[in-house]
C-alpha cells in the first residue's frame, strides 16, 4: 500500500480532488463564508478519504475482502485484508466529519 505522503501528492488523485472540490463548491455556494471556512478543513479531508476509499473499493472488488497469511510452517489461516480494515475506518472518519459539519 502506499504511502499518504506519495497519495496526497500523487496527480490523478488531485485532479479527483479538485473535481470533487468544484461540485461541493456548487453545493456550498449559499453557505455563509464564515461557516465555510470553518467547515474547509473538513471538505478537504472529506475530500480526500473519499478518493482514497474509491480506490480502495476497486481494490477489494478485484482482490477480496480477505487476505491469507502463514502462522507457522504449514498454517494458512485467512483474515480480513488490510484494505478492508483501511476502508471501514476511513468510511466512519467520513461519517464523523459529515456530522460534525452539518452540526456548524
Amino acid at each position: 500500500m502506499a504511502k499518504v505522503s506519495d497519495i496526497k501528492n500523487d496527480k490523478e488523485v488531485q485532479k479527483k480532488i479538485n473535481q470533487k472540490m468544484k461540485r461541493l463548491n456548487l453545493l456550498f455556494e449559499k453557505i455563509p463564508k464564515e461557516k465555510k471556512d470553518v467547515v474547509q478543513s473538513l471538505i478537504d479531508s472529506a475530500l480526500f478519504h473519499t478518493v482514497i476509499l474509491n480506490t480502495l473499493e476497486k481494490h477489494i472488488a478485484e482482490h477480496g475482502t480477505t487476505s491469507q497469511y502463514q502462522n507457522g510452517a504449514n498454517q494458512w489461516k485467512n483474515k480480513r485484508s488490510p484494505e478492508v480494515e483501511v476502508d471501514n475506518s476511513m468510511i466512519k472518519k467520513i461519517i464523523w466529519v459529515l456530522l460534525d459539519s452539518s452540526l456548524i
